[in-house]
């Protein structure tokens, strides 16, 4: 089961964790799936994985533990991009060229 990448815009990033990435149609002409890539580097570029960044200043989560403050404020006023690390079943995917246009540059 090889390693594929999916980066997104954090917005989306809470909806993909609590239901999975979900196929969409008509995605480039391709017909329906979910978009990988066997790069990291390729996922998260800002087209995909839009930087978002942190600012603790804004958060609305006053229950928070300590633990997990400590933890985010380690981040705070650092740039942050999200992506989505997957297993992917041999056989049930088709490779397509890069999408970005860049050719063997990407």
């Amino acid at each position: 089961w090889p390693i594929a990448y999916h980066g997104t815009k954090f917005d989306f990033s809470m909806m993909i964790a609590l239901s999975g990435l979900r196929a969409f149609r008509g995605w480039h002409g391709r017909g329906s799936g979910v978009v990988l890539s066997p790069s990291i580097k390729y996922c998260s570029h800002p087209r995909y994985a839009a930087p978002v960044k942190l600012d603790l200043s804004k958060s609305r989560q006053k229950e928070w533990t300590s633990e997990f403050i400590n933890e985010f404020k380690r981040y705070d006023g650092k740039w942050i991009q999200c992506a989505f690390m997957c297993r992917v079943k041999p056989g049930s995917y088709t490779k397509h060229g890069e999408s970005m246009g860049l050719g063997s540059n990407g």
